[in-house]
């Protein structure tokens, strides 16, 4: 299974290389399919990996969430995500900033309702590593 995933994960690289993207471009959507995969999953590990120390996010529940707010949700359990993607549709580069821009879709558990919304996640750079700095959600429809 994991060799299967990794020769996916290369395909991947080939075609978006292919495309004319540069290597940070590569890299950020490699980034955005593992934080992706582990918000479906639940998997911290990965996840506090990813996020920056000062992580935060305009959450689609209006509210301001730190790092501290969403590590507390997943010990209560509260983060529903049985499906969820995401769709990049636009990729902004700066020195020390990448802005990822898109729609999301996820299938909430408790109700089985489909929810989409449109996101902006900033990735930046500290101490060699991109992490995932700030994150805006809205929802667009709950159907």
């Amino acid at each position: 299974m994991k060799q299967l995933l990794w020769i996916n994960l290369f395909f991947m690289i080939g075609i978006i290389s292919a495309l004319g993207q540069s290597k940070l471009e590569t890299h950020i959507i490699i980034l955005e399919k593992q934080e992706k995969e582990a918000v479906t999953k639940g998997d911290t590990l990965v996840l506090y990996k990813l996020w920056s120390p000062n992580y935060v996010t305009n959450g689609s529940s209006n509210s301001i969430i730190t790092l501290k707010n969403m590590k507390d949700y997943y010990r209560a359990g509260k983060i529903d995500h049985s499906y969820f993607d995401r769709n990049i549709e636009k990729i902004t580069i700066t020195k020390h900033v990448v802005f990822v821009m898109g729609n999301e879709e996820k299938i909430l558990e408790r109700t089985g309702k489909t929810q989409t919304r449109r996101f902006t996640n900033i990735w930046m750079k500290s101490n060699g590593e991109w992490l995932l700095t700030a994150r805006q959600a809205t929802i667009i429809s709950t159907e």
